[in-house]
């Protein structure tokens, strides 16, 4: 199926990631320069909608707007490989888009019951 959502891209030096797939519920990962995927992260039963590289351990997160239970989430990939670790947040329904700062934290909007919301996975061990 050719994909007709993704748009955008985020890298780091060991890769490029091509923006979430919402059709595919996936994304994938390019080598530098190259112009064919060298693997894909599925993320079945998502939405996945935004993406960001921590640029000091390469661990992906991954936005997905809403799952069959119609909530949304952020999934990490330790080191952009594997299967993800799953965050919710009870706050935010609708998880948009996803940033990583200077100093490793992830920011991600979204939607709460009365409007925007914003949530902050900060830097440490990773739970599951």
């Amino acid at each position: 199926m050719a994909s007709t959502y993704r748009k955008g891209n985020v890298s780091t030096k060991q890769a490029a990631f091509g923006a979430p797939d919402m059709a595919l519920a996936d994304v994938v990962a390019f080598a530098p320069g190259a112009s064919k995927p060298k693997r894909s992260l599925i993320d079945p039963g998502e939405e996945p909608l935004g993406c960001s590289v921590d640029p000091e351990t390469g661990d992906l997160a991954l936005t997905s707007l809403e799952n069959a239970s119609g909530e949304g989430s952020v999934e990490i990939y330790l080191h952009a490989h594997g299967s993800p670790i799953r965050y919710t947040d009870p706050a935010l329904y609708r998880f948009f888009f996803c940033s990583y700062d200077d100093n490793g934290d992830l920011f991600i909007d979204g939607l709460t019951k009365t409007g925007f919301g914003l949530a902050e996975l900060s830097k440490g061990p990773r739970a599951g």
